[in-house]
């Protein structure tokens, strides 16, 4: 045993324990964070694809690649947030733009699509009446009872009730990635953020290493026992075996390496419900006896497996659609497997096929060998393309996350029989000292990256206000606020709206930190020479947009984070809708996109009328430059919405 006593324990270097961790050290907290694996980011894992001299590296995530809901000024997405600090490349995925198959290759007409997604939204509407029914018993019911029932009150027929149940597999299986026969009703009782969502091209890992920068972590160190009552002190005791290796993680865990048990104050467990329910960690006392409601969720909140075959081919090779994603609908007899497939190639440019599974078809292929997960996803591709123009990968990776013994799940659902209290249940804090985070204890964001992020936050600030007192809990980041912008930015912003493209992520036009005079200098010198909008890079440089990468579009004309969704919507949200509180017309945010009929001249009047900086006026060299940028680079007379 450590002779002295640490302030807290983090048991668990996923997202939530890193974020938890950090929030305490910044309030000069001792803080230990143990993870049994030789890595840390728990459910996050980015790899980077490596195929040797003269070949480009490409970064994947094979656990959570998400970001839900980027968010906007009064919702804001923390997570989303600190990756554009970091200034990660963040890429919008629009789940309208796909290529839908039948399991014997017949490309489904758009007309037929959209016949089906209006279908899929009065059914959802239905789920959503039966979840705040006056009678609660109606949502605890099987959304596949549901489905059912909906299908013979309203007479469909036996085609339009498979195209529902494919409807449902896409926009409900695929995101809380349990089976429409075990999730309730009740899984619809949570808040999805509005402003769509995108992928971190260069994954997750970036946000880990910042999280994870200065904190004690102790890799390799696998709890096994939580000691929370009867600890001399009056605090925490946690054992741990020590020399984990990757080895004996692939392989299941358990034996070897020695034991070393930490005290502290207080501890927090951020490890997965299907590690608590596998007994893997003994707590004394139980928490069958402690908290019996806490101990009933962690046995039936709906433990997730969500599967990736991630195939990696020569450019020349890409023989799929040139759409997001690629949904085929399996025949009957396929269990919904092979049904998801993610273009990375049009999403983020690099010439990857990502296959996903769901739920029993996960596991059972957690069985096969890689190479026959492989064949099994190239079977399906066939099946919609002919065998002749399919090409196997040059490289697969296939994740397993229901075999790794420190997970044994993806994420977290909300199961029949079951409500969102659950979640409450788990987070609760037990006799002041043993504390729960993680994306299961997050009752309005379970199941997301976010939600487990924030659920770290709000860990931190409970034990704050327990060991020290409230003045010294962690206050939630402030919102994102209206930043000040140049002109030239302001103009810029202007001509890529009116251009209907997106500023890629690199280059937001309002976040500039170099010289505003020199900026305008080179972007007048390249308008000289292209008349396609210019972005601002965060260096103050320039870039044409033939040269740029679509991205989500932070800012808009005005200087104000703009709230309009990401082009195809949240998953769970209604596509192209915007979702704040404060609307105009349908599908319009007044408070923060310029209408259709404001004339384009005003930004570059704004671009004219003081200096670049706002907040600095009178430097009238500078604004003639902006204005030049300006007047070249708006094309269009009315400043159109994107």
């Amino acid at each position: 045993m450590e002779n002295a006593m640490t302030d807290v324990i983090v048991i668990g270097g996923g997202i939530s324990g890193l974020a938890c961790a950090a929030h305490l050290r910044s309030a000069g907290l001792r803080v230990i964070v143990l993870e049994a694996r030789e890595r840390l980011g728990g459910r996050l894992h980015t790899i980077i694809l490596n195929e040797g001299p003269g070949r480009p590296n490409y970064a994947v995530d094979l656990g959570a690649a998400w970001v839900h809901g980027i968010g906007s000024v009064g919702v804001p997405n923390q997570l989303y947030s600190l990756a554009c600090e970091l200034q990660l490349g963040c890429r919008p995925t629009d789940y309208n733009d796909a290529a839908v198959y039948t399991a014997d290759g017949i490309r489904l007409a758009d007309s037929a699509v959209a016949d089906i997604e209006r279908l899929y939204h009065v059914f959802e509407q239905h789920l959503h009446s039966l979840l705040h029914a006056p009678d609660p018993r109606l949502a605890l019911m099987p959304i596949q009872a549901a489905l059912e029932a909906f299908a013979a009150s309203r007479g469909l027929s036996a085609a339009q009730s498979a195209q529902l149940s494919f409807a449902v597999s896409n926009h409900m299986e695929h995101y809380w990635a349990g089976e429409a026969r075990c999730m309730g009703v009740a899984a619809l009782d949570e808040v999805v953020l509005p402003g769509g969502d995108v992928i971190l091209t260069e994954g997750y890992g970036g946000i880990v290493g910042r999280l994870a920068a200065g904190l004690d972590v102790r890799l390799g160190h696998e709890a096994l026992a939580v000691q929370y009552d009867g600890v001399a002190g009056g605090g925490v005791a946690v054992t741990a075996r020590v020399g984990v290796t990757e080895g004996r993680e692939g392989g299941g865990g358990g034996a070897g390496g020695g034991l070393v048990t930490l005290t502290a104050r207080a501890a927090v467990v951020t490890l997965p419900i299907g590690v608590l329910r596998s007994g893997a960690v003994q707590f004394t006392p139980p928490l069958d006896a402690t908290d019996p409601a806490k101990a009933a969720a962690i046995g039936r909140l709906g433990v997730a497996v969500y599967n990736k075959v991630v195939m990696l081919y020569d450019t020349a090779d890409v023989f799929w659609d040139d759409t997001a994603f690629i949904y085929r609908i399996p025949a009957p007899w396929e269990a919904g497997r092979w049904s998801y497939f993610l273009n990375l190639h049009k999403v983020a440019g690099v010439p990857i096929l990502v296959a996903f599974n769901l739920g029993e078809s996960a596991v059972q292929l957690e069985g096969v060998s890689d190479e026959e997960a492989v064949d099994g996803a190239l079977q399906a591709l066939a099946g919609m393309y002919g065998a002749a123009r399919v090409r196997r990968p040059r490289r697969a990776v296939v994740t397993r996350w229901g075999s790794d013994p420190y997970a044994r799940m993806s994420y977290t659902y909300v199961p029949a029989g079951l409500t969102g209290a659950a979640f409450d249940e788990l987070a609760r804090p037990v006799l002041g000292r043993l504390y729960f985070a993680g994306e299961a204890t997050h009752r309005r964001h379970y199941g997301t990256a976010h939600g487990a992020y924030d659920s770290g936050r709000l860990a931190a600030s409970a034990i704050l206000a327990e060991l020290v007192g409230p003045a010294a809990t962690v206050p939630p980041p402030p919102p994102l606020r209206k930043r000040s912008m140049s002109h030239l930015a302001v103009a810029v912003a202007a001509a890529a709206r009116a251009n209907r493209v997106q500023p890629p992520s690199r280059w937001r036009s309002m976040q500039i930190n170099g010289s505003r005079a020199a900026a305008a200098t080179t972007a007048t010198a390249v308008v000289g020479t292209t008349t396609t909008p210019l972005y601002l890079a965060l260096t103050g440089g320039v870039q044409s947009a033939a040269a740029a990468v679509p991205g989500p579009f932070l800012y808009d004309a005005s200087g104000a984070l703009c709230t309009e969704q990401a082009t195809g919507g949240s998953r769970r949200g209604t596509p192209g809708r915007c979702t704040e509180e404060k609307e105009g017309k349908e599908g319009e945010c007044m408070d923060c996109c310029s209408s259709a009929e404001e004339p384009m001249e005003a930004a570059v009047k704004v671009a004219v009328a003081a200096a670049i900086d706002v907040k600095t006026p009178g430097n009238g060299a500078a604004a003639t430059a902006a204005a030049a940028v300006a007047t070249s680079a708006v094309t269009l007379s009315k400043l159109s919405k994107l």
